[in-house]
């Protein structure tokens, strides 16, 4: 028993090599599976209708005049101007009417000059009174990209009001967003933006912000690290649970039990798993898709478990990756990945990696069979690797007949 301890010990070791980069398989089309489907194709297809960003814009009367716009923006952007509170005032008066002229200014704003950062600013603040998916559109525009982070405080500032704004009390806040969001954690450099990203995403309870937060707590910039703690005990409060309970119980998939995705975020959801296909395969891609993926809750594994028998290998492979970096969070996906694990050669040994990191008890069976020869190297090396990071004393046997396996020529 000591000796079969020690073996998983180093299993468990040799388990907690980091996670590989998105896989580049020797054939994307090879796969002995039967009744593959053209699965991203058709919920594209099925969801295609509700593509925020397709949204007609509004039939208003009459646009706002877009010189009249263009005056209010350069009151704005003038200094010690007496008419600044005035222009203000109007340019958030404008509703609907303003929304088309409103685009086409942030269109002619583009560049780093103080001029084209101000407008850009200002007209984020206009576009956070208007109730129109085009409109949110552009301030996730601004909060991903924009190079001015005054910019991107104003449009996450705004995005974060559309639940509260006095002016929209029937709109419910636009869940579409926050796969985006969570992908701008993973660039985000300016810790105000990131306290902002916090603030909207903790609005749908995922709560994947919570590193970021937890980094800024411990900053070296007093103010820095007071402003952290100081949204961190709010969202204590709200939440009636300490924020380590909230990052465990996030990390475990119990904290956001219930969510339900419009056909907006599911339409964004499946554009995203878009990038993860052969079609589009480009490493920054997948691994970004990956990332803005795998910060959803466990609602996503539910939706993304029929990716798994699309016919695009490249789609099974990283869809598979995306539930391993999901953890207990994928647990809905355990059943098919079994599956996966024991009908699909192809995906075989990324489904035994992802059922590792999901740590299900019921996959420990399927992955001692699959360990066993005479199953092909590659999936009972992954396989070893699985069964050695979750270190069940019952695997001991077959992890001992696997090194005894790897003594022998080529193996």
């Amino acid at each position: 028993m000591k000796e079969a301890t020690i073996l998983l010990a180093c299993l468990t070791l040799f388990a907690a090599c980091g996670e590989s980069d998105p896989v580049v398989p020797s054939d994307a089309n090879a796969t002995s599976t039967a009744q593959l489907q053209d699965v991203l194709a058709n919920r594209l297809s099925a969801l295609s209708s509700a593509d925020p960003r397709r949204a007609p814009l509004p039939a208003v009367a009459e646009d706002a005049n877009p010189d009249m716009i263009e005056g209010l923006l350069s009151t704005l952007s003038a200094p010690h101007s007496s008419f600044t509170d005035m222009a203000r005032q109007d340019l958030m008066g404008l509703g609907l009417p303003g929304l088309r002229p409103l685009l086409q200014a942030l269109d002619n704003s583009s560049g780093t000059e103080l001029a084209a950062r101000q407008a850009r600013y200002h007209i984020a603040s206009a576009l956070g009174a208007l109730v129109h998916p085009r409109a949110t559109a552009a301030l996730l525009d601004l909060a991903q990209a924009d190079p001015d982070v005054d910019v991107r405080r104003m449009a996450l500032y705004q995005l974060g009001d559309l639940s509260h704004n006095p002016a929209r009390p029937a709109e419910p806040y636009p869940d579409w967003v926050v796969p985006r969001l969570c992908l701008r954690l993973k660039y985000e450099k300016d810790p105000q933006c990131h306290l902002l990203l916090g603030q909207v995403l903790a609005s749908h309870r995922n709560y994947s912000f919570l590193r970021a937060w937890f980094d800024l707590t411990r900053s070296s910039d007093a103010a820095q690290s007071t402003s952290a703690w100081t949204v961190l005990r709010e969202l204590e409060a709200k939440t009636k649970l300490s924020a380590v309970e909230l990052a465990e119980a996030w990390s475990q998939g119990t904290s956001v039990q219930g969510t339900t995705a419009s056909d907006a975020l599911l339409f964004e959801v499946w554009s995203w798993v878009s990038e993860l296909s052969g079609e589009h395969f480009q490493l920054r891609g997948v691994d970004d898709a990956r990332f803005a993926l795998s910060d959803q809750g466990p609602w996503l594994a539910t939706e993304l478990i029929p990716a798994l028998r699309d016919q695009d290998l490249y789609v099974r492979l990283h869809v598979a990756q995306v539930f391993e970096r999901m953890g207990p969070r994928a647990q809905a996906a355990v059943p098919a990945l079994i599956q996966a694990l024991e009908n699909d050669p192809d995906l075989a040994p990324q489904a035994a990696s992802a059922l590792a990191s999901i740590e299900d008890p019921s996959a420990q069976a399927p992955l001692r069979r699959a360990a066993s020869a005479p199953n092909p190297l590659g999936l009972r090396i992954a396989a070893v690797r699985a069964l050695g990071s979750t270190a069940q004393p019952e695997s001991a046997p077959v992890l001992e007949l696997a090194i005894e396996d790897g003594a022998a020529p080529g193996q």
